[in-house]
């Protein structure tokens, strides 16, 4: 038993220490009066040492990015991700879209319930649209949303934030689809109107034409009616 309180005492030990040396590097990085090229080797540095501090790192690189500090060695960020970290495009923009979720909703809730990729990763999943693009404001709000939600529950893990963005996109297909057979019948109805409207203006139509056009609509409408009402 002693044995294992030992273990456990160095492990917290250790993690304390990182934590510690984490939190010095950022205040040489952000407290320091230094150069473009000073800022560039300090945020390239701390990525390389804390590559598995996956949103420390996420940190940096949209900083990186941000301010351009990759010019002082690359002509893009592109190149920049590749040859010093053998990162892709779409992994280091996966990486800034996490520190931009974590951000926005660490810093709406006061608190750090964000803690790690698996959580943005959830939250990344879902996407709200308004006029056939991305409304990054709604969706915002959307995640913001679902993480106070989970706090009410205390269980903000990225199990709990998937389940509830698994819901939340079949809420939203549902609407679309909703919205979209109501647009659809709208269209229709307009079209049907200007048919109508068409005829009834059009003289040169006989009346008993008219008038069986007339009944025959009627009696569409009726059956249409019914068929709502089943």
């Amino acid at each position: 038993m002693k044995a294992e309180n030992s273990i456990i005492s160095s492990e917290d030990e250790t993690s304390k220490a990182t934590a510690i040396n984490i939190s010095n590097e950022k205040n040489e990085i952000s407290n320091s009066e230094v150069t473009k090229n000073k800022q560039f080797e300090a945020h390239t540095k701390f990525i390389k040492k804390h590559f598995k501090t996956v949103l420390e790192v996420a940190k940096r690189l949209h900083i990186v990015k941000t301010d351009k500090l990759f010019k002082v060695k690359y002509k893009t960020f592109e190149e920049y991700v590749e040859k010093e970290f053998n990162y892709t495009r779409s992994r280091a923009y996966q990486l800034i879209r996490a520190d931009e979720v974590a951000q926005y909703i660490n810093n709406e809730t006061g608190e750090e319930v964000i803690k790690n990729e698996a959580q943005c990763r959830e939250l990344l999943k879902l996407k709200i649209h308004s006029d056939g693009a991305i409304d990054e404001i709604a969706t915002n709000k959307a995640q913001l949303e679902i993480i106070n939600e989970l706090k009410v529950e205390k269980n903000v893990t990225s199990s709990a934030i998937a389940k509830k963005i698994r819901e939340q996109i079949k809420t939203n297909k549902d609407n679309e689809s909703e919205k979209k057979i109501k647009n659809n019948f709208n269209r229709q109805i307009k079209t049907f109107s200007t048919v109508i409207s068409k005829i009834r203006t059009n003289k040169n139509i006989a009346d008993e034409i008219r008038d069986e056009i007339k009944n025959k609509t009627i009696a569409e409408l009726k059956n249409l009616l019914a068929e709502l009402e089943e």
